[in-house]
This record gives C-alpha cells, structure tokens and sequence, in this order.
C-alpha cells in the first residue's frame, strides 16, 4: 500500500489542529465558555491525525525507515515521541481549561507544551517526508 496520500491528510490535518491549539492559548485568560470549548475542540481535532498516524505507522514505518539515513531514522523517532508529548499535553490542558483560575493557567502551559512539540513533531515529519 502506498501512503503517500494518507502521509498529506496526516500532515495537513495535523496543522489544522495546531492552529486550533493556539486559540485557547491565546484567549484562556479571559473566561469564557467558547475558549473552554475551543479547547476539548482542539484537543480532538488533535486526536484525529494522532489516530491516523497511529493507523498507518507500523506498515508505512516498516516501508520508510529502512531507507533511511540512521539520522533520519532518529529524527522519524523522535517525531513519533514528539507526537504523543503533543497529544498528551493538549488532552491535559482541555481538562484543565475546564476548572478555575489556577487550572486555566494550568491549561495554558499544557497547551502551549503541546502545541510546540507538535511544531517540531511537524517540522521533523517535513524533513522525514522531503527524504529522498
């Protein structure tokens, strides 16, 4: 099976995830119930590329890595670490930005942690994917 186009919708829903992750980011401060909701938002639109990595890793991992250089090879590693750090972070911080004033400072933090190890998770998947 070829993954390529599976590798674009990943990539590309991914990204429209982060994007969502910097609302809450942003606007936890003030509260208000549409940031609360933006987060579990974000927090699911982020679960939809996790699953789908998850759904074509072992196959598209086995066909990919052998060729690649044993930097590369780390790096396609690392971006899986990187991911789950993500996905974690940003399901915490849904939670969190659901309770007071502490858990929304909680929640920001976890969000932000989230939404840069998925940024570099990205860049590592552009860097993995633009191998030759």
């Amino acid at each position: 099976m070829t993954y390529g186009l599976w590798e674009r919708i990943h990539g590309h829903l991914a990204l429209i995830a982060l994007i969502l992750v910097l609302h809450p980011v942003v606007t936890l401060p003030a509260d208000r119930v549409w940031t609360r909701r933006t987060a579990i938002l974000a927090a699911l639109a982020l679960g939809v590329p996790f699953a789908l990595g998850g759904w074509i890793y072992p196959e598209y991992g086995a066909e990919v890595k052998p060729g690649l250089h044993p930097f590369l090879r780390a790096g396609f590693e690392v971006k899986e670490h990187l991911a789950a750090l993500a996905m974690a972070a940003v399901g915490s911080g849904a939670v969190a930005a659901q309770g007071g004033d502490d858990a929304r400072k909680l929640a920001r933090h976890l969000l932000f942690a989230g939404w840069c190890c998925g940024f570099i998770a990205g860049l590592l998947g552009l860097w993995v994917a633009g191998r030759p």
